[in-house]
């Protein structure tokens, strides 16, 4: 329930710095929430694990809202329906790994809850290793004035020969066309009344089913089947 809580926070908090220092600066920091979370969790005490699952539930919402953003703005238009639907693909798979890791752990090993807390860790690691493959959003880099940046960030994730100052001058024109608007109108926001119907509809009965309760509470009511 705290990481569910977190994560309601997180993913509001998460705008603001996203959009002053940058998607990947954001998601980078982020990290440190997610260490200092899964390492207090693992330790073992009771108030420790409260404090490190909160902590772990802000970084979620942050990741939650900054990731979608960063892949719609890095990824090229023909592309982009199919990489978030990767993305909620590896988001499925990563709680059926996160099950069976724990229910070997749990299962297996004394105290294997604690060591299934701080592998949390181990993805962080590999993100800031990985620190300079991980690109920035161009969209945001041409929103604070860095078009060169923006022009190497789209050459290195575009195929060679795609013209990428067509791009460019593309998302230099929706900026600036957003610069002066403070408020979004619903006529906006229902643009693509049909994908917006969908993906609403989608989410509804993915809620009224109860599945989140299934995923949290299934070996709870596995247990007393037996």
């Amino acid at each position: 329930s705290l990481v569910m809580l977190g994560g309601l926070i997180g993913c509001m908090l998460a705008i603001k710095p996203g959009e002053l220092y940058g998607r990947k600066f954001t998601l980078m920091m982020n990290n440190v929430g997610f260490i200092l979370g899964g390492t207090l969790s693992s330790l073992g005490y009771k108030n420790t694990l409260f404090i490190g699952r909160f902590i772990s539930g802000l970084s979620v919402g942050v990741t939650s809202a900054i990731v979608p953003i960063t892949l719609s703005e890095i990824t090229a238009e023909a592309y982009r329906g199919t990489i978030t639907t990767i993305h909620q693909v590896n988001v499925t798979l990563a709680i059926l790994a996160a099950s069976l890791i724990g229910f070997g752990f749990v299962s297996e090993i004394n105290h294997g809850w604690q060591y299934v807390q701080a592998m949390e860790v181990i993805p962080c690691v590999i993100m800031i290793l990985g620190f300079s493959y991980v690109p920035e959003s161009p969209k945001w880099l041409i929103s604070v004035g860095r078009v060169d940046e923006a022009i190497t960030q789209l050459k290195y994730l575009r195929n060679p020969g795609e013209n990428v100052e067509l791009e460019v001058n593309e998302m230099t024109a929706d900026t600036k066309g957003k610069e002066d608007e403070e408020v979004v109108s619903w006529k906006e926001v229902m643009v693509s009344r049909k994908g917006v119907i969908i993906s609403g509809t989608l989410m509804f009965i993915q809620a009224f089913t109860g599945i989140n309760s299934v995923v949290f509470y299934s070996t709870t009511i596995f247990g007393y089947a037996g």
